[in-house]
């Protein structure tokens, strides 16, 4: 019952937590590298909070402490290799909202989530809307304005695919204002950030450590 309550209030705060396939009891971790599964691709928010967190641990349990990341088809491939590995401690899952949503979706879906044992919540955080710049617009008014002028015109990328707290934010765009976008579904947030930033898409929801930074560098709007 417990397990099943955290895994709400962990959706509703929209949080990113580390999860350990089963209990661990306490250790000396100093004698084996502990490795963080992350199950989006490389250069997203997810992923840049899971590298933040895997140095701090390895400055503090003295031990090597390195993300894998383990892309696939709702998160099956990331959570078949936390399951398939000894409950020692040393091989975690860097989960995010979006891993959270996929089971919901899914009444087939492979894994029970409420059997991951929650360690910590990492992070909370809003998510940002941006644009490519050479689209002309400042305001989420001018975005709406130009959307519905252009109706389906404009593309929006999702990091992590359909069900993904990006795409879920998207759709709540759209639903909220009537405007059609046409969304594009991506492994991660950092792919679908490349193709933004080489004007491929335009424009997407990403967490805020990665696009303060590029909004603040002038590289979108």
């Amino acid at each position: 019952l417990m397990q099943r309550r955290t895994a709400l209030v962990l959706i509703a705060c929209a949080i990113v937590f580390s999860a350990s396939a089963r209990s661990a009891h306490a250790q000396d971790f100093s004698g084996k590298p502990i490795r963080l599964l992350v199950g989006l691709a490389a250069g997203g928010a997810t992923d840049v909070m899971a590298r933040l967190v895997a140095q701090k641990m390895s400055e503090n349990l003295r031990t090597t402490v390195f993300v894998e990341n383990k892309v696939g088809g709702n998160f099956i491939p990331a959570l078949r290799e936390l399951t398939g590995s000894p409950a020692d401690g040393h091989s975690l899952f860097f989960i995010s909202t979006s891993t959270l949503i996929t089971q919901p979706l899914h009444p087939d879906y492979p894994f029970d989530l409420t059997q991951l044992t929650p360690i910590t919540q990492v992070a909370t955080g809003p998510l940002i809307l941006v644009v490519k710049n050479s689209l002309g617009i400042k305001t989420l008014g001018e975005l709406i304005n130009h959307a519905k002028t252009n109706p389906g015109k404009l593309s929006f990328g999702a990091g992590g695919g359909t069900g993904s707290s990006l795409y879920f934010a998207t759709e709540l765009l759209k639903a909220k204002t009537g405007i059609k976008i046409t969304i594009v579904n991506y492994r991660g947030a950092g792919p679908a950030l490349n193709d933004l930033l080489g004007g491929h898409i335009d424009g997407m929801f990403d967490a805020m450590p990665v696009m303060v930074a590029q909004a603040k560098e002038g590289k979108v709007t």
